[in-house]
């Protein structure tokens, strides 16, 4: 018998001596707090960003997104329900993706704010899911038909079904674990059973070598959200599954501390990451954990934009050579998504605050502002770095040849017929925006308070409301923590440990009530253990100031471009034409001298700006990135020639995932 025969047959062999025991470890040292815990205060610009995707979340209609699934198991449809467009019109390969995020979007919002529509159209939308499924009777659950996967399985192209199917999956198992849906979960434990027979089939008849080949085709974070089912049922054989979605081309250079990354697709891989992460954390596997902390230490070295964020055209291309690789086109939004959720569970395994000084920045520059202000539905898909960048429509098209129809993708979308990849994982950003705000020890006796945005936690095990409130980033950075107790006499004793960012300057101080200040230190924790009583207050005072970051280019005609930074946020030049250039006359570590910011905004969502008066030139008005919505904009500057227009020199249009 051929060697790749006995594979599969090895493997269940191996799976009939496990049982169904869940997991007994995490190899996490923190713990995440319940979302349904948290809420935003009201008066920040994450708040009202939560409350225009609200917005467009109700308004999107349960019977139109189950369209394609009906009509794929040949199910009535409801009366007048007509599908979406955009990538879940019924012709686009991936339909059925963005009903996957809506429900990892959905489950996130009702916790986050309680919403009973949105609880309500969640369940709905599951149950009527659940009869599509069983109509089909096999597992199998998409909008789009099996013969998808025969496609794959033959080695003929089709638009990444596996990817979809993660969405599916994943939306099922966040219904399940963040509201409790058991039917949820028993569908999507269906689809693993489903999807895990075939890849049996696939590896009797062609061996791990086709099933390689197969993993060449997008499929999204599929070890991810099989490794979750396995830590919520024990079930070993999505334990086996999940370690099969290991792209071997991919893997193996990670594994063997070679930073590979380019040309390779980043939006195919960094989800792949959080599978490595999750596999350590569920199973122990340290090779993958090994893998996932290399990926995260070349992108920081080699790859990430001044956002935080990573990527030109979707791709990596070399290593510390970003700046030919300045374009429009760069910074897809869903791996800003994705690189965060690394970021998280590096966090969570290690409790390293220098993560936090990164996800802060990321969520900041590279997810608050993909949001068009007070416009529901309308988000981005890239994030330009460019010079004159903008999302308004007027961009000149810089991509490869043939590609001039995807100009889309640096413009602004729209509510119901854009639904790309990007709508989807930006929809759960602005949904969940605060489960990364607050963490807990594993006894729940220490606070953890990780970034400056204006929010509550309520604290079961010490009976109490922690209320963060969180002032505008001015001429400083202010924070009062206090608690909502539930009775005057309230007192417990336990630790917060408050992070201070690795950008503060010397005067940045911490109080408890009237006692005496204690100066803070840059990317270290404030931490303070004492027994509380309700009427304590901890007041945090940040002095912030303007500091440049170099952008990742090791090569000498690069050494003088940066981003302009202010606390963690990039600022950045707007005023209109010919001013908007790149070109700046002064070197990187004087540039702060020559800003200064404006009056002070009186209002709490006013606009913050500095001006930058050049020793030659016209002064320049510089923003918050996260507030430029309309206007053309320069992120990086270079004190010396004029830098190349805004298009990628070396065109490694990635042909390799």
């Amino acid at each position: 018998m051929p060697y790749h025969f006995l594979v599969p047959l090895l493997l269940v062999g191996c799976l009939s001596t496990l049982g169904t025991a869940k997991p007994s470890h995490f190899n996490q040292i923190l713990n995440a707090v319940n979302l349904s815990d948290t809420r935003l205060l009201e008066g920040t610009w994450q708040y009202k960003q939560q409350r225009t995707s609200l917005e467009c979340m109700l308004s999107l209609e349960p019977d139109r997104l189950l369209y394609n699934f009906r009509h794929q198991a040949g199910l009535p449809q409801a009366p007048g329900a007509k599908p979406y467009g955009g990538w879940e019109a019924p012709t686009c390969q991936l339909r059925g993706h963005f009903v996957g995020h809506y429900m990892s979007a959905t489950s996130f919002m009702y916790a986050s704010t309680g919403n009973e529509t949105v609880k309500n159209n969640m369940d709905y939308l599951v149950r009527e899911l659940s009869k599509c499924q069983q109509k089909m009777g096999t597992g199998f659950l998409a909008a789009f038909p099996v013969s998808f996967f025969d496609k794959l399985e033959h080695h003929i192209y089709v638009w990444a079904p596996y990817y979809t199917i993660h969405k599916i999956m994943a939306g099922l198992y966040d219904q399940y674990r963040i509201a409790g849906n058991t039917l949820a979960l028993e569908m999507a434990s269906w689809m693993a059973e489903y999807f895990y027979d075939r890849t049996v089939k696939v590896l009797a008849s062609q061996g791990m070598k086709g099933w390689q080949e197969i993993l060449g085709n997008e499929w999204g974070g599929m070890n991810e959200v099989l490794y979750n089912l396995y830590g919520a049922t024990g079930d070993p054989r999505q334990l086996a599954f999940g370690n099969l979605f290991d792209h071997y081309s991919w893997s193996r250079p990670l594994a063997a501390d070679m930073d590979d990354l380019s040309p390779h697709h980043a939006n195919t891989h960094i989800p792949e990451m959080i599978g490595y992460q999750r596999g350590y954390e569920v199973n122990n596997n340290k090779t993958q954990q090994y893998m996932a902390n290399n990926f995260i230490r070349f992108i920081a070295a080699n790859h990430s934009w001044a956002t935080g964020g990573s990527n030109t055209y979707e791709f990596w291309h070399t290593p510390a050579n970003m700046g030919t690789q300045l374009a429009l086109w760069t910074e897809e939004s869903c791996t800003q998504y994705n690189i965060l959720k690394v970021l998280r569970h590096a966090f969570l395994q290690t409790g390293e605050i220098s993560y936090f000084d990164w996800y802060e920045r990321g969520i900041t520059n590279g997810i608050i502002g993909n949001l068009r202000w007070n416009h529901p539905g309308e988000m981005i898909y890239m994030l330009p770095m460019g010079g004159g960048g903008t999302h308004k429509g007027n961009n000149t098209y810089y991509g490869p040849s043939g590609y001039e129809h995807e100009k889309y993708k640096i413009n602004w979308g729209t509510p119901y017929n854009s639904f790309w990849c990007c709508y989807g994982t930006l929809f759960e950003s602005f949904s969940k925006l605060t489960d990364s705000i607050y963490f807990l020890s594993p006894d729940s006796d220490t606070l953890y308070i990780n970034q400056y945005m204006g929010s509550s936690y309520q604290w079961p095990k010490q009976q109490v409301g922690v209320q963060w409130k969180v002032s505008n980033l001015t001429k400083s950075l202010s924070a009062v923590l206090s608690f909502n107790a539930p009775h005057p006499t309230w007192n417990k004793e336990f630790t917060l440990k408050i992070r201070v960012p690795h950008w503060v300057q010397p005067g940045s101080q911490g109080r408890v009530n009237n006692e005496p200040a204690v100066s803070l230190q840059p990317q270290q924790y404030y931490t303070l253990k004492r027994k509380w009583t309700a009427k304590d207050t901890v007041t945090i005072h940040l002095n912030p100031s303007v500091w440049v970051q170099p952008i990742r280019d090791d090569r000498p005609q690069w050494k003088k471009t940066f981003a302009l930074m202010y606390a963690h946020v990039i600022i950045v030049g707007v005023t209109p034409p010919p001013h908007n250039t790149t070109k700046l006359e002064i070197a990187p570590e004087h540039v702060q001298e020559y800003i200064k910011i404006d009056a002070e905004p009186t209002q709490p969502l006013a606009t913050v700006t500095f001006t930058l008066t050049p020793p030659k030139g016209n002064p320049i008005t510089l923003m918050p990135f996260y507030q430029c919505m309309d206007q053309p904009y320069t992120v990086y500057w270079n004190q010396g020639p004029l830098m190349p227009p805004p298009e990628l020199a070396e065109h490694a249009w990635g042909t390799d995932l």
